[in-house]
């Protein structure tokens, strides 16, 4: 009797098995894919979905990831840096948990500012992968710990349906075997069934591939969620440059044309420049409107060789490029406020090639700056733009392109001596101490401090004389008494070594300024 109840139950575990493997191995098909069921977030029309920025945090683990939407969407991956600065330009809908019924968590999310149209978003050099397009798009994601964000974005107004799942390699032939495995079970309880008596069931050598089965099985794990680093990543790598620099001059020779006569235009230069470099812009037009010039406009090319670039966490960021000039060196400032915005140049100076500290190539070692450094930087910064100004050289060296420019800054023109007795520079010592016009990154050897001040040269007249602009330069700069002056945007660039040697500045520039 005992017997009998153990060859049935036998039989429905083997017919249970059977069926139970067959239908998982159609689900899972033979790409190995275990998806959740696609769902919709409750999001509004046309809104970007993305993932929270630690959603995706697993070690060792393939996540397939596809959306669709009406109209067609865009499915891409990305450091959770850029991902979360697209997203706070606009309202949207962030998936917040995974259920076994699919996408079910997830909440609305306000712009961190007022709100801006995104446009496509395809193009952006920000995605480690992406696909876009009519239909399910699919994205095969190889997670290791590294933080990674999600984004999607539908393309015809509509909201995306969304579906996820893992990838397990050699899942549908286990589950095939498992399937095989209860076809020997059921086959093992026919034959006892109908063994004769005292005989031995061939079917009974079945049990030695399911037991092997078995163990093959206990073998896959569970995803681990791990905790990961913060996301941060390098402004801009070595790779970068070729992009930036053909972005950088398409649109600064279209401002160019733009500024050019009859236009004059100075709206086109916010596209490329920002801060003192925008204000250069802007004093050339002004110069060239009020004096009638006619010069046809000259095209420029900037040939990067090297960067200077600090990690971030968050938007806005920067770096320091270097670009190769006849016989010299550009070293300049580029910001970037959005992963949505344009890099623009904020700060330009000069310097001699040799002068420069190679920039470090481990973006492993491109931290944060520890405050001790930043002091540092603060103190050397101010006593170059003393030097600059009064030529009183303490606790720093500077280079002879710096030293150039202190005699430029106090020495009276040949052409100008009939009318002008002296002329001096002066600094606003208010703007030593500002902390938004520092900036200060690793270099081989130390670090690299960037710095903008204020600087005011001034022309003193001879006795009796009166003097003024010419009708060029009456509204960029100005007068007091009988005195006049100019204003300028002094670009330094400080070397700190990290063995605590001497300062030194290695580049700078001044930048004139309407007044």
């Amino acid at each position: 009797m005992l017997g009998r109840i153990a060859r049935t139950l036998l039989a429905l575990v083997g017919a249970l098995t059977l069926v139970a493997g067959l239908a998982a191995a159609v689900v899972v098909g033979p790409d190995d894919d275990v998806l959740l069921p696609a769902t919709r977030p409750d999001a509004e029309p046309g809104q970007l979905v993305v993932s929270a920025p630690d959603l995706l945090s697993y070690d060792d683990l393939t996540v397939v990831v596809r959306a669709r939407a009406d109209g067609g969407v865009l499915l891409a991956a990305g450091n959770p840096v850029d991902v979360s600065s697209l997203a706070d330009q606009a309202d949207h809908w962030e998936v917040t948990g995974l259920r076994f019924g699919g996408v079910t968590g997830g909440r609305r999310v306000a712009a961190a500012h007022d709100p801006v149209p995104l446009g496509d978003l395809s193009s952006a050099e920000l995605w480690t992968e992406r696909a876009e397009g009519a239909g399910w798009q699919e994205l095969r994601l190889d997670l290791h710990g590294q933080p990674l964000q999600l984004l999607a974005q539908p393309t015809g107004g509509a909201v995306p349906e969304l579906q996820v799942g893992v990838h397990v390699g050699g899942l549908f032939w286990l589950l095939v075997a498992v399937a095989a495995g209860g076809a020997a079970l059921l086959g093992l309880a026919v034959a006892l069934m109908v063994r004769r008596r005292g005989g031995r069931s061939r079917a009974a050598g079945l049990l030695v591939p399911m037991l092997a089965l078995a163990t093959v099985a206990t073998g896959c794990g569970v995803p681990q969620h791990v905790d990961a680093e913060p996301a941060s990543r390098v402004a801009l790598e070595p790779d970068d440059l070729a992009a930036l620099a053909a972005a950088y001059d398409e649109h600064n020779n279209r401002a160019i044309r733009a500024a050019a006569a009859p236009r004059y235009a100075i709206g086109p230069w916010r596209t490329v420049d920002t801060g003192p470099v925008l204000e250069h812009d802007v004093y050339d037009t002004i110069v060239a409107r009020r004096a009638k010039e006619r010069d046809e406009p000259r095209a420029f090319t900037h040939t990067p060789t090297g960067v200077y670039s600090p990690r971030f966490t968050s938007y806005p960021m920067w770096s320091l490029v270097v670009f190769e000039e006849k016989h010299a060196a550009e070293v300049d400032v580029f910001t970037r406020a959005t992963a949505a915005s344009p890099w623009l140049m904020r700060t330009t100076s000069a310097a001699d090639p040799d002068d420069l500290p190679e920039p470090i190539d481990d973006p492993g070692r491109m931290q944060a700056v520890d405050p001790g450094t930043i002091d540092a930087a603060r103190t050397a910064v101010g006593a170059v733009t003393r030097y600059v100004a009064t030529g009183t050289l303490r606790g720093v060296g500077v280079t002879e392109t710096v030293r150039e420019l202190h005699r430029w800054a106090t020495r009276v023109l040949p052409d100008d001596r009939r009318y002008i007795d002296s002329q001096h520079a002066t600094i606003d010592s208010a703007a030593e101490s500002r902390q938004d016009d520092l900036r200060v990154v690793a270099a081989e050897g130390g670090h690299l401090a960037v710095a903008v001040r204020p600087l005011r040269v001034t022309s003193y007249p001879r006795d009796e004389l009166e003097v003024g602009w010419q009708s060029a330069f009456r509204t960029v700069h100005g007068r007091f008494g009988q005195s006049l002056y100019r204003d300028f945007n002094l670009c330094l660039v400080v070397f700190l070594p990290e063995d605590g040697g001497t300062p030194r500045a290695v580049a700078a520039s001044a930048l004139p300024a309407p007044v």
